[in-house]
């Protein structure tokens, strides 16, 4: 993945971009395609089969709270979901709470906007959030009740001193 640094070009804090040759894009509001289509416009004048790849090279992702690695993590594909966030994270820790799941994304503004997601439910696929956005901040919080199960009571512990009690007791008995 370091190598797709090497031909990346910075999007400024204006969301400009400034390509050899052929100037100037601003990348406010475009999709990839768009701005592929516009810098393959450009290129045109000097390359007559301009094939151009516009990407996403460095979508940061934090996701923190119930979840086995928690971590900022970078993803290198066109769209990542907030499944593919928690996977990247080793998925939630049997306390994670899957019916309430916050996505925070920083706006333009500075302000944060704030999601809660279930993932649960089916339709969880076409809420807004998600799709992540680069820098977006996942947390998982903990359930309210801790489950009471296999994986947590030690079942075997209680049922070994149990044993040793029932061969103590008759053996006194005898």
């Amino acid at each position: 993945s370091s190598s797709l640094y090497l031909v990346s070009y910075l999007i400024d804090e204006n969301w400009n971009i400034q390509l050899p040759l052929v100037g100037s894009f601003n990348c406010k509001d475009k999709t990839c395609e768009n701005l592929q289509n516009d810098i393959e416009k450009a290129l045109r004048v000097y390359i007559t089969d301009a094939i151009v790849s516009v990407k996403l090279v460095n979508i940061n992702i934090t996701v923190l709270g119930e979840v086995n690695r928690p971590g900022q993590f970078i993803a290198n594909q066109r769209q990542t979901s907030l499944l593919d966030a928690i996977g990247l994270a080793g998925d939630l820790t049997i306390y994670g709470n899957r019916k309430n799941i916050t996505v925070m994304r920083k706006l333009q503004t500075g302000d944060y906007k704030i999601y809660c997601l279930d993932i649960t439910k089916s339709n969880v696929i076409s809420h807004e959030a998600f799709m992540l956005m680069p820098n977006d901040i996942v947390y998982v919080e903990p359930m309210n009740t801790k489950p009471f199960g296999l994986a947590v009571f030690p079942y075997s512990t209680i049922f070994s001193a149990v044993t040793a009690f029932v061969v103590l007791l008759n053996f006194v008995i005898k």
